[in-house]
């Protein structure tokens, strides 16, 4: 019975290192992406499941949270992270989205 009170650790820290390496992978595609004439729907698909990994990696880490008695820094700030690190692949998987919708050409030379 008390042992129900105690679960198993959950590491917070390789949690962030996963999503952030998402937020990694997404803008190295978002440069692929604007490297081309034109962004796919290929692309644009691509694009959409890296940000939904991301997006269950930060559902984890903000379920866990809510689960977990004592974290290994302040409940707010590990939200915030998670939150920050989701809005990164978010806005990246936005700006291919509307590249795509307003036919956008010719950003490779923006970079």
């Amino acid at each position: 019975m008390i042992l129900s009170f105690f679960t198993r650790q959950f590491n917070f820290f390789d949690r962030f290192e996963e999503q952030a390496s998402h937020a990694v992978e997404a803008a190295r595609f978002f440069r692929e992406v604007v490297a081309q004439d034109r962004v796919s729907e290929e692309m644009r698909s691509r694009m959409a499941q890296i940000e939904h990994q991301g997006d269950n990696v930060a559902h984890t880490i903000i379920d866990q949270l809510n689960r977990t008695f004592i974290t290994p820094f302040d409940r707010e700030d590990i939200h915030t992270l998670a939150k920050e690190l989701d809005d990164i692949t978010d806005m990246i998987n936005n700006i291919v989205s509307r590249l795509r919708v307003y036919d956008i050409i010719g950003v490779a030379g923006c970079l």
